[in-house]
């Protein structure tokens, strides 16, 4: 594969026919989005391709991805694992995998999220259809200094290497941040209250520490723009947003009951139609978020990083994937990345101050075989990681 640095020195045309002068095989290249340095451009984020590493195992694996010019993948603190007693924390949950990836040459963003069990509520506000850990902390001051414990080990035991962190992971649902009344206000307040205790504590760590980190929020995963525009206005927080993250899927289970296809045969909904849907498309929303964030009072607003911290077509957790017309399929999920990469850019044309910081996929391999990057090739293209070798 050859790596072309200086494509700036390349008119279209003639970038064009040197690649239909190469054999089939050879008419692969990879562009160097970190040498832009023109400032009028709208620049490409080096990186901008990442995805969520779930239960992603195995350097072979890992090593695939990286080739494959994923810098970073996305990967949950395990807080109620590593703090799993009030005393001594339990840091083999975590380092395994920071380890792991750096082998890679693999960078992390770190969710920062859930609740010890030590910590959580009685009565437990979760369904019994939800695990506890969901909950909120009984005392968010003490799990603001198990997120700043965590800046402290990440930064002593791995520096520079681990420098993201998203607080929390879509809040703004009951499943994830359960609310004894579950209500949107209740969460979105209690959200707000333990975003103002642990951002402000893992920067003071991060800054005894002499390094360097990110922080951000609100994770959204219902696309709620009171939960951007709440972040990013109040007091409390807005000093704390270093970026900006929100979830995208086009559904949920009912998608799929529906029967969605690709153009929407039979009356089916589309998701080529969904995908870019001027009422909740890709674009549509990142162009929303992105003006909210326009206005907000967090440092350097008008240039403050967009994260898409997971995105795919539909959010549902059925197996077998063939369920879904086009999650795994070899003809329909290629198209729809790269219309959803393409719509995402096109928007600094549109109104948006900047591309997408990061497009992060879910995901690269889950445990029961729904969603993946990598996976068994079979009949069914239900992500399987058992029967054979892992492929793209």
């Amino acid at each position: 594969m050859q790596r072309f640095a200086g494509l700036r020195g390349f008119s279209a045309l003639s970038l064009l026919v040197f690649l239909f002068g190469l054999p089939l095989s050879a008419q692969q290249f990879t562009a160097d989005f970190a040498s832009r340095t023109s400032p009028s451009a709208k620049p490409i984020p080096p990186g901008i391709i990442a995805a969520q590493l779930g239960f992603l195992t195995g350097l072979g694996s890992l090593n695939q991805l990286k080739q494959d010019g994923y810098a970073e993948l996305r990967t949950n603190a395990q807080l109620p694992n590593i703090f799993l007693t009030s005393s001594i924390p339990d840091w083999t949950q975590i380092d395994p995998t920071i380890n792991l990836l750096k082998s890679a040459g693999i960078k992390t963003l770190i969710v920062m999220t859930f609740t010890p069990g030590w910590l959580q509520p009685n009565p437990n506000p979760c369904p019994s259809s939800t695990q506890p850990y969901r909950a909120p902390p009984t005392d968010v001051n003490q799990w603001a200094q198990l997120t700043a414990s965590f800046v402290a080990h990440m930064d002593q035991t791995f520096p520079g290497w681990v420098t993201d962190y998203e607080i929390w992971n879509e809040p703004d649902v009951q499943n994830g941040l359960c609310a004894a009344d579950n209500s949107d206000a209740t969460r979105l307040s209690t959200y707000m209250t333990l975003y103002a205790a642990a951002a402000p504590a893992m920067r003071a760590q991060a800054l005894a520490d002499h390094a360097q980190i990110r922080i951000g929020g609100p994770v959204s995963g219902g696309g709620g723009l009171n939960w951007i525009t709440t972040l990013v206005g109040s007091a409390s927080t807005a000093n704390y947003v270093d970026f900006v993250s929100y979830h995208k899927y086009m559904g949920y289970i009912t998608l799929l009951q529906q029967g969605m296809t690709w153009d929407g045969a039979g009356g089916t909904p589309s998701l080529m139609a969904l995908e870019q849907s001027a009422n909740g498309g890709f674009a549509q929303s990142f162009k929303a978020v992105s003006s909210v964030v326009r206005g907000g009072l967090q440092p350097n607003a008008a240039s403050t990083p967009i994260l898409i911290t997971e995105y795919n077509d539909d959010a549902a957790f059925l197996t077998p994937s063939l369920l879904d017309c086009c999650r795994n399929s070899p003809v329909y999920s290629p198209l729809f990345n790269s219309i959803a990469v393409a719509d995402f850019l096109n928007t600094v044309y549109a109104g948006a101050q900047n591309v997408p910081a990061k497009l992060i996929y879910f995901s690269a391999s889950t445990s029961a075989g729904q969603f993946c990057l990598l996976g068994v090739i079979d009949p069914l293209m239900d992500c399987s990681t058992v029967g054979g070798a892992l492929q793209p």
